[in-house]
């Protein structure tokens, strides 16, 4: 019986505008961990990071600068206002500018620590800027309160449940609660400024030359590499949030930077010597310290999208208006492709029409549609676009042109992307959370039950991931006698799981793509062009898949084509890759459960041991390197490749654990090409479990995995010849597990429970076959009595 964990109602807050993501610290947790970068050192990885941002990037753009400020609109429609509060700042920090520019005369002339030095006089300047924005005549509406950090020297305070990140920007604007005494010069601790309370940053380099100005986007600079990882980390800490704003100071010169999940949009350059660019930075900084709207959920998010560019995905518990719990998942999906939404509802016509019920392994879909705003639908170009300060459109007004916002993006063929949200009538946890090998083995066996019910139904999920596996949760809300409400979430009692996240899924038994590769480097695995008709996709469509857990010999071929030089790829993509993909989940989630073990964390060495292992298995710079690093484990002798979690399950686990494991990586290992053939399994244990499994699969329905299979499963060490992932092997691995640890009778009940369901789909068939036979037979009688009245008539009509 698991502990039942008492949450706060957490408001948190998100917006066509960025800026305002929580009110209140909002833990993030389980994020980087699973990001590619984790593992690499900083600069390796924005070496990386540099190279999937290129041909992502428009340079000068003024509409940039136009859509921040017109956000809120106070001082960039006020010229006179402007004008009084601009001469404050002046006559405040005139001392703090000059100063500010001889130190980047000074940097471009070849001074080397020119930088540490411009922080002191900025920090002045914006200070002076929120006094000059202060002054009680001026009323500036405000209504949430922000202030410049100055953290160069250190990094961001670590949460209560941190996720490792150690990047330290120059300054990060941090939501503070309202200003006392009409200024926001209290101070900030340390330990308050978190990334989950940052919407933006400012990065300072010494010299003007590094600014990013308009260029070719291969020439893009280490200054906006730089700026968007931090971009990618805020929006890994503020899932909510739509896009984020980066002020770029160097030297005397700024620019204001937009990072969405299509790339990056950089304003022009202003100077701080023009009063035309003081101006600039004045609304530039009002602008990010103020903010408004907002929604609310729950704890901390289930799972969020650990990359910059991409679908940005985020999973949230969340309240449906009649008070039942559920879970909501933001995502961005490209334009041309068929939404989640819409490929529930083709799920669930199939199985209806065959007049199956869904398996309980599977998500329950509640309601999902393109979020609006402002009577249109959010998509990313269209916020890149100035914000209309008069309000929505009016009835009558012109639509957008075609090619709207095309001087914004990198090419006008590149394809929009709209904010999708999904509901489910299901709450659940991560899987690394369970509460001990009994529950796990239980929610595997259902989802990969699951998994295999789709397959049959002609459904292949093809984004296996740990993020897209859950244990399904009770969670209950409960107010106190002062009107504070608790939400208290429980396991579900029996244990369940449930796959999510069919926003990828191909509804047919295999898939052949033209698959155009990423550049080298790219995380980002590939954009399809589908080769067959499909409900689940359209031509043209992005598709990524979680590179982590994507089948290794999908890598090797992506990277494979790459070194050739080729530019698109046919891959087939099946139900065994997924099932590969089950594999890579499982092994991460015991990982990353090791790593969580406070009584391991005391022991250093072996701590970073452990770390060490997973880090080569589950993270790369690239799609060829992360395939080239797991096959070089797998192809180590024996379990050397997971010595250390091994010896881990041994010091910490249960010895049927170390078995499962042992089982899933000699089949991981049979996968790969080459593999040796292996020595002779135990015949009673492969008896035993082939006698049982046969007679309770086929008393099931479902199809017995064949005696090679299990005897791969319990043979020996060394790995058998190259073999194709099944899932009659899988359950069969998870079902030994189950029977090692007593779990029978839950295993007996849950396929009783299969068998019924099967049965009642059959008599339903049947039924409806008796009606069409039925039918038949009803329309030829009918059919012979009107013939039969015709020839009648028609006699009747010549004897006449």
């Amino acid at each position: 019986m698991s502990v039942p964990l008492s949450l706060p109602i957490m408001s948190t807050s998100t917006s066509i505008s960025p800026t305002k993501v929580h009110s209140g610290t909002v833990p993030v947790q389980h994020l980087s961990d699973i990001s590619l970068a984790k593992g690499l050192r900083t600069r390796e990885f924005r070496s990386e990071f540099k190279k999937e941002l290129l041909n992502t990037i428009v340079h000068g753009k003024h509409a940039v600068f136009e859509k921040l400020v017109k956000t809120v609109g106070a001082l960039s429609s006020d010229d006179s206002l402007m004008d009084v509060i601009c001469a404050a700042v002046r006559k405040d920090c005139d001392a703090a500018i000059q100063e500010l520019l001889a130190l980047a005369a000074e940097a471009d002339k070849g001074r080397k620590d020119a930088e540490a030095d411009m922080y002191a006089p900025l920090n002045k300047i914006m200070e002076g800027v929120e006094s000059a924005l202060a002054q009680p005549h001026l009323d500036l509406p405000r209504k949430c309160f922000r202030r410049p950090v100055l953290t160069s020297s250190h990094s961001l305070a670590k949460e209560a449940t941190s996720y490792g990140v150690e990047q330290k920007p120059d300054f990060v604007i941090v939501e503070v609660p309202p200003p006392t005494r009409g200024k926001l010069h209290e101070p900030v601790t340390d330990d308050y400024a978190t990334w989950s309370r940052c919407p933006s940053f400012i990065e300072v380099k010494a010299k003007t030359g590094d600014i990013p100005r308009n260029r070719r986007s291969n020439n893009t600079t280490g200054t906006l590499t730089q700026a968007a990882d931090y971009a990618r980390v805020i929006m890994i800490a503020r899932p909510f949030q739509l896009y984020v704003y980066g002020l770029l100071f160097c030297g005397h010169s700024f620019v204001l930077a937009l990072f969405d999940r299509r790339g990056v949009v950089v304003s022009k350059d202003y100077s701080i010597k023009s009063l035309e660019g003081l101006k600039n930075l004045i609304c530039i900084l009002f602008t990010m310290w103020s903010d408004t709207r907002s929604w609310t959920t729950f704890g901390p998010p289930i799972w969020t999208y650990p990359s910059l560019l991409g679908r940005g995905t985020s999973v949230w518990r969340t309240f449906a208006p009649d008070g039942r719990a559920m879970v909501v998942k933001m995502a961005w999906r490209t334009e041309n492709r068929m939404s989640e939404s819409d490929i529930y509802q083709e799920i669930a016509r199939i199985y209806n029409s065959r007049l199956d019920e869904l398996p309980r392994g599977m998500a329950q879909f509640y309601e999902g549609r393109d979020v609006m705003y402002l009577g249109e639908r959010i998509s990313v170009y269209r916020l890149r676009e100035p914000v209309n300060p008069y309000g929505p459109p009016k009835v009558g007004d012109e639509p957008a042109p075609r090619g709207f916002s095309a001087h914004l993006r990198v090419s006008q063929d590149e394809p929009n992307a709209f904010l999708h949200r999904v509901t489910f009538a299901d709450t659940g946890k991560p899987l690394w959370e369970y509460t001990d090998i009994s529950q796990l083995a239980k929610v595997l066996y259902m989802v990969i039950y699951a998994h295999k019910d789709l397959c049959q139904h002609g459904i292949i999920h093809r984004d296996i991931s740990v993020g897209n596996v859950l244990i399904r949760t009770d969670v209950s809300i409960t107010t106190n006698a002062t009107g504070e409400q608790t939400v208290t979430v429980t396991d579900h009692d029996p244990p369940e799981g449930f796959l999510t996240d069919f926003e990828l899924a191909k509804i047919a038994t295999l898939v052949k793509c033209e698959t155009y590769l990423p550049p080298e480097g790219s995380t980002k695995l590939e954009l399809q062009k589908n080769t067959n008709e499909a409900p689940a996709a359209k031509v043209g469509d992005t598709i990524t898949g979680t590179a982590l857990f994507m089948a290794t010999s999908l890598l090797q071929e992506i990277s494979r084509a790459r070194e050739e030089g080729q530019q698109t790829i046919t891959l087939a993509r099946g139900e065994e890759h997924d099932i590969e993909s089950f594999y890579w989940v499982i092994f991460f989630v015991l990982y990353k459960r090791a790593l969580l073990n406070e009584r391991l964390k005391k022991k250093g060495e072996n701590y970073q041991s452990l770390n060490r292992e997973f880090c080569s298995l589950y993270t790369a710079k690239s799609t060829g390197h992360l395939a080239d690093e797991r096959s070089r484990r797998l192809r180590e002798p024996g379990y050397k490749g997971i010595q250390v979690l091994r010896h881990y399950l041994q010091v910490f686990e249960s010895e049927p654990l170390i078995r499962f494991v042992e089982a899933l990586w000699k089949s991981l290992r049979s996968f790969l090409p080459g593999s040796q053939e292996g020595d002779e399994p135990n015949k009673d244990r492969f008896e035993r479990s082939y006698k049982v499994a046969v007679m309770e699969y086929l008393e099931a329905g479902v199809t017995p995995p064949t005696r090679e299979e299990v005897f791969r499963l319990v043979g020996s060490q060394t790995p058998t010849p190259q073999t194709t992932p099944t899932h009659g092997y899988a359950l069969m691995a998870v079902r030994i597990l189950l029977e090692d640890i007593g779990e029978t009778d839950w295993l007996d009940e849950f396929l009783a429970e299969e068998k019924k369901r099967k049965a009642r789909a059959e008599n339903l068939r049947k039924l409806r076959k008796k009606a069409e036979r039925t039918a038949t037979r009803e329309a030829k009688k009918q059919a012979k009595r009107k013939a039969k009245k015709d020839s009648e008539r028609a006699v009747n009509e010549e004897a006449a």
